[in-house]
């Protein structure tokens, strides 16, 4: 078998196409279309640069103490509490202040009342065999340990005092206990009706 003029043209034809495609890059210095890091475009300085992130340890408490006020107290920090923070000689002072300011608020034990209540997955009342349970009481005495920081663990073995209400006013609790079902001790939340 003979090759022809015609076979070997197309034979050096796809081996030149081949071999050209192998060292085009190399060879000819192919470009990329991408600006290199252009995926990164917009960030700041400081994230191209991990040393700089690893090694800066900054603090925005004008940041900090709208990320505070959101979580304790449930509402934006007002332009005062923001202007107080970043014209502190001492910001780190000024916002541990108004942290202060933010537990000591009404407005914290709501929001704790809120997360407690979520947490369990309780709340409101509930008639069982003609008796109303109250499905407030557990994150009520849940969030009563937190703003009076009282021991965690008396969730779970306090022997009185598991029932109470909160007052939207000004944050205060109204002592009471729980009717049990089946024994006469209180175990924390463990022994109240709703839970």
């Amino acid at each position: 078998m003979r090759k022809t003029v015609k076979q070997s043209a197309l034979s050096l034809v796809f081996a030149s196409a081949a071999l050209s495609g192998c060292t085009g890059g190399i060879n000819n210095g192919q470009t990329d279309n991408t600006p290199p890091g252009a995926f990164r475009e917009g960030i700041s300085p400081n994230v191209l640069v991990n040393e700089t992130v690893l090694t800066d340890n900054s603090v925005d408490y004008g940041l900090a103490l709208r990320s505070a006020a959101l979580k304790l107290i449930g509402t934006y920090p007002t332009l005062a509490e923001i202007k107080l923070v970043k014209g502190a000689a001492d910001p780190s002072a000024a916002y541990a202040t108004l942290i202060d300011a933010y537990l000591a608020d009404p407005r914290f034990a709501q929001e704790q009342l809120a997360f407690w209540s979520d947490t369990f997955k309780m709340g409101g009342q509930k008639v069982v065999a003609a008796s109303t349970l109250n499905l407030n009481a557990a994150p009520t005495f849940a969030t009563m340990l937190v703003v009076k920081e009282q021991p965690f663990t008396q969730l779970l073995t306090a022997t009185s005092g598991t029932c109470l209400a909160l007052s939207a006013k000004d944050g205060s609790f109204a002592a009471g206990s729980c009717p049990n079902l089946d024994t006469k001790a209180t175990v924390g939340v463990l022994t109240d009706p709703g839970v």
